[in-house]
């Protein structure tokens, strides 16, 4: 269920034409799977252009995961700084990182 949500200034847009996104999202793809444990059919990557005003972070990474005893903080930390290397490496600005576990009692999906 590892969600990856990428919000970028939509001044960086013109620099996202040029980039093979699925190229990227394959990169994420397997960092969820071989650190988080994810199955990758699972595993979903979200962009969106935003309107980043008063930041000094023009990309920002949210990604949301399902709690478990093999995701520690420690794996997660790994993930997030995965994710920061290839996203500093393409965007070459400052970039903020979250992430938040969901507890699997009260998560619901439906796929319609």
């Amino acid at each position: 269920m590892p969600s990856l949500t990428i919000y970028s200034d939509e001044k960086l847009d013109e620099i996202t034409r040029n980039f093979d996104l699925g190229e990227i999202e394959l990169k994420f793809n397997q960092i969820l799977v071989n650190i988080l444990g994810a199955e990758e059919e699972n595993c979903q990557i979200i962009w969106v252009s935003s309107k980043i005003l008063t930041s000094n972070y023009k990309v920002y990474c949210e990604l949301k995961y399902r709690e478990n005893v093999y995701r520690d903080d420690l794996k997660v930390e790994e993930c997030l700084n995965e994710i920061g290397a290839i996203m500093k490496s393409y965007f070459k600005v400052k970039l903020r990182l979250r992430s938040f576990g969901i507890n699997q009692l009260s998560i619901k999906a439906l796929d319609l």
